[in-house]
């Protein structure tokens, strides 16, 4: 299993990324074995992206995907 969370607000909500690191970190117990986030203003909404993962065929860290 993997997890998978977004927010999507306005920027008039004050929402910070250790905000929703600490939501994602909920998920945890979906996927321990990585976890990756990232945020996106545009104009005057944000975004907040993350993901957790559970490594099952692909232990190694190649299988990790990474916000660029």
């Amino acid at each position: 299993m993997c997890g998978i969370l977004g927010f999507y607000f306005n920027n008039k909500i004050n929402y910070s990324n250790h905000e929703f690191n600490l939501n994602l970190k909920n998920l945890e117990k979906r996927g321990p074995d990585n976890t990756n986030s990232c945020e996106f203003n545009f104009q005057d909404r944000k975004i907040f992206l993350g993901h957790t993962r559970l490594s099952i065929l692909d232990i190694s860290n190649l299988g990790n995907q990474a916000a660029n």
